[in-house]
């Protein structure tokens, strides 16, 4: 008796799709590679969530006791990226706060000279820019963003004493005109930024 053979399935020309060996081997388990890049990887973005939250924490400390403006410092000799007042017949420099954004600030806190006192005002930076770069403008009034009447001179000198430079702004007329001024300077040469700083001639109104 002839016994008829089963015809054979024919063969898939596409297989199923093998899994990777590359972090598995095994049944499903994890290599070593693949185990410790895990394990470096949370580790790093738990650093870098820590760092992130305590500098968020150093960065609200900072915000919440950052000192107010004081009217000025007086001190006997000039300090370097600073800006002074000197009065005439006045010994100390009358040092001015400096901010880094301008604005509108409270008049109790700004430095004020009394109306017709001669003084003029100093600034010590390390390196020295354009003078033509350190401007004094009326902080308001039909003036505002201007120089005063008559403009002003600037003396530049080198300290060798104290290795930095001084650069003496005087106006021309010899007395500052009343009015709310903002001091806009360079800091920080050719790459840094401005700084600002203000001083009242006369009773604010």
């Amino acid at each position: 008796m002839q016994v008829m053979e089963k015809p054979k399935p024919e063969e898939d020309s596409n297989p199923p799709p093998q899994p990777s060996k590359g972090l598995l081997y095994g049944k499903g388990r994890e290599n070593k590679i693949g185990y410790f890049a895990g394990r470096f990887a949370f580790v790093v973005v738990g650093t870098m969530f820590v760092v992130m939250v305590l500098f968020s924490f150093l960065m609200l400390w900072v915000s919440m006791n950052e000192p107010l403006l004081t009217p000025y410092v007086n001190n006997d000799k000039l300090y370097q990226d600073k800006i002074f007042l000197q009065v005439d017949g006045e010994t100390s420099y009358r040092e001015l706060v400096i901010v880094t954004q301008p604005g509108d600030y409270d008049q109790r806190e700004i430095t004020q000279i009394p109306a017709g006192k001669t003084f003029t005002v100093i600034f010590s930076p390390k390196q020295l820019e354009v003078p033509e770069n350190y401007f004094i403008n009326f902080l308001d009034g039909p003036n505002k963003n201007q120089e005063p009447a008559g403009g002003f001179t600037r003396q530049a000198k080198f300290l060798k004493e104290r290795g930095f430079y001084s650069l003496t702004v005087v106006p021309t007329p010899g007395v500052w005109p009343e009015g709310r001024y903002v001091i806009d300077a360079p800091s920080g040469g050719m790459f840094g930024g401005r700084f600002y700083a203000y001083f009242t001639v006369g009773t604010p109104s």
